[in-house]
């Protein structure tokens, strides 16, 4: 018998391959799940940037994304 949390496990895996086709992805594992959008935008923005790239944002972006940009900025200086 199996158990829920592998159940569970085929169920994302699956929903993960559904989305790669659907976004014409060649690895499911690349679909990454997080709780909320800012979650979301602070991994890809402390993921992505690295030393010496510049951030362009417009005076109208969200807390989500000014906050880590700023907290980026702090700690490089």
């Amino acid at each position: 018998m199996r158990t829920s949390s592998t159940e569970d496990t085929d169920i994302i895996f699956e929903t993960r391959k559904k989305i790669a086709k659907l976004l014409n992805v060649d690895y499911p594992t690349s679909i990454v799940f997080t709780s909320n959008t800012t979650d979301s935008l602070n991994m890809i923005i402390d993921g992505f940037l690295k030393d010496g790239d510049h951030a362009v944002s417009t005076a109208i972006e969200d807390n989500s994304v000014v906050r880590p940009l700023i907290r980026l900025r702090k700690e490089k200086i």
